[in-house]
């Protein structure tokens, strides 16, 4: 019986290498990759909560979350409670829903929550190693913190004399009168809101604002909306 099993198994292998037109060595590498992804897909890591239903190799829970991730969501809590873990590609991730939960990870135990998730593709666009957005908690961290605060009030975010309120008083008044161009007729404000809040950034920084209707600050708006 074993002897039947084995030549089936290299008469399947043979026919697959030859339709293919696959090398046996190339099989075998195919084979073994794909065993091993599977192997580290479906590798749980120790304390960590439980896992929904619907996990796949590779993708994990990708594909069971949908186009409307957030209600999915909703539906696991019903079943798995207020803590569990997906599987987001290559890594696990957990999910905390509800005050309780939240509140015991991010004010009573926030030195264990107080880093962000590493990614590659966010190291590459934002240059995370080197500035502060997603950057690692720890020691480098907290120094450009610190030296980034410094800067900041210097250039006027405080109160007091020499802050930017006038500033921002300025703005929302250039805000209040783009608004006011619409007369009254329904209009979405998101732009120009990034607009004013950006405004406020560049005069710190570079001592100019833009214009709302500027189409070189319209460009970069949008290339850092569409990495971000």
């Amino acid at each position: 019986m074993a002897g039947t099993t084995v030549q089936w198994i290299a008469g399947s292998v043979q026919e697959i290498l030859q339709i293919s037109g696959l090398t046996l060595q190339t099989f075998l590498v195919l084979c073994a990759t794909f065993f091993l992804s599977c192997a580290v897909a479906f590798r749980r890591s120790r304390n960590l909560p439980p896992y929904p239903a619907g996990r796949v190799p590779v993708f994990g829970h990708l594909r069971a979350l949908g186009g409307a991730p957030l209600i999915k969501m909703a539906e696991r809590r019903r079943q798995y409670g207020d803590v569990f873990t997906l599987r987001m590609g290559m890594e696990d991730e957990v999910v905390l829903n509800g005050y309780t939960a939240v509140k015991d990870a991010l004010v009573d135990r926030p030195e264990l929550f107080a880093s962000t998730i590493p990614g590659y593709l966010l190291n590459v666009y934002v240059f995370v190693p080197v500035g502060i957005l997603g950057a690692p908690w720890g020691p480098g961290y907290r120094q450009r913190k610190r030296f980034a605060t410094t800067v900041l009030k210097n250039l006027g975010m405080k109160v007091g004399p020499g802050s930017i309120e006038d500033n921002i008083r300025e703005e929302a008044n250039c805000l209040r009168n783009k608004i006011a161009e619409s007369n009254g007729q329904p209009v979405d404000i998101a732009h120009d809101v990034s607009v004013a809040v950006s405004n406020i950034i560049c005069s710190m920084t570079v001592g100019k604002r833009y214009d709302y209707e500027d189409e070189t600050f319209r460009e970069l708006y949008k290339a850092i909306a569409a990495i971000t």
